[in-house]
């Protein structure tokens, strides 16, 4: 994880060495809107959109008044309703996301961005139709990439609301527990409070 956090450090540095730069930073926090996909013919688990937060901060570097690069540090639940003919419930995966993005102020009020989206894996949860609940950490794997691509309403108060999609590139699940090749997909919606910034 110390890797992916020096090279994003590294490449918002970089990026704007020669610029202008000034910065905002603050908190994040919203919903997730979350299922699980395979590209598994024989898989016979029907999967459906489950709901979960995200909450933590986020650093903005600015070269130019339309360009910026982003970097977020976010807990994230994601997961989905699992329904097969034996069983049905919810799975609940935490992650630590590292969202790492270019931000380009399409309008005044409004900037659109994408990046890589790295996710550190910290506990997953099975929750049956019964409320009784276990773990279920050793089926997935301890890191997932993804594409983030998003737009944000900016208000004159620093508060922005972004909707965000976010598409597994990764098989989040470990093959020795999940035959076929999960991977996940989130829609976020969520507030942000610029606390700092020059």
């Amino acid at each position: 994880m110390k890797k992916f956090i020096l090279l994003g450090c590294s490449i918002l540095v970089c990026t704007g060495i020669h610029a202008q730069l000034w910065y905002e930073a603050g908190i994040r926090a919203g919903a997730n809107v979350s299922t699980q996909f395979t590209s598994g013919a024989d898989s016979n688990v029907e999967t459906n959109w489950k709901t979960g937060v995200h909450i933590g901060i986020f650093g903005s570097l600015f070269y130019t008044e339309k360009m910026a690069g982003q970097l977020e540090f976010l807990y994230s639940q994601k997961g989905s309703v699992w329904s097969d003919p034996t069983y049905t419930g919810e799975e609940v995966v935490s992650y630590i996301d590292v969202p790492l993005t270019v931000r380009f102020q399409a309008f005044d009020l409004l900037n659109i961005h994408a990046g890589p989206q790295f996710s550190f894996f910290t506990r997953a949860l099975r929750i049956s139709d019964d409320g009784a609940a276990y773990s279920v950490s050793e089926y997935y794997d301890e890191v997932d990439v993804g594409l983030l691509v998003g737009a944000e309403l900016n208000l004159p108060i620093k508060l922005n609301i972004a909707v965000r999609y976010i598409e597994g590139l990764m098989v989040s699940s470990d093959s020795r527990y999940y035959p076929d090749p999960w991977k996940n997909r989130v829609v976020q919606l969520s507030l942000s409070y610029a606390i700092w910034g020059e």
